[in-house]
């Protein structure tokens, strides 16, 4: 699974946990760290948009980095 592939399926609210796709982005953690920043840098320009998208891109990005963060230390 690409990055793009792994962002596509984070930001999709399913219902259901991705948990593919999260081990997926843990695994490529290099490669996505810089767009997870994006997706949280993004939602922070664009806070109205927020109330009523269904994204789920932000919340997984906080995530994906808190646990990238613990893993280091």
């Amino acid at each position: 699974m690409d990055v793009q592939e792994i962002l596509q399926q984070l930001a999709t609210h399913t219902g259901t946990f991705p948990r593919e796709a999260v081990a997926q982005a843990i695994a490529q953690r290099e490669a996505i760290t810089p767009e997870l920043l994006r997706a949280l840098a993004e939602a922070q320009h664009n806070i109205e948009h927020l109330i009523a998208s269904d994204s789920m891109a932000r919340i997984f990005a906080m995530y994906l980095l808190g646990v990238m963060i613990k893993s280091c230390g």
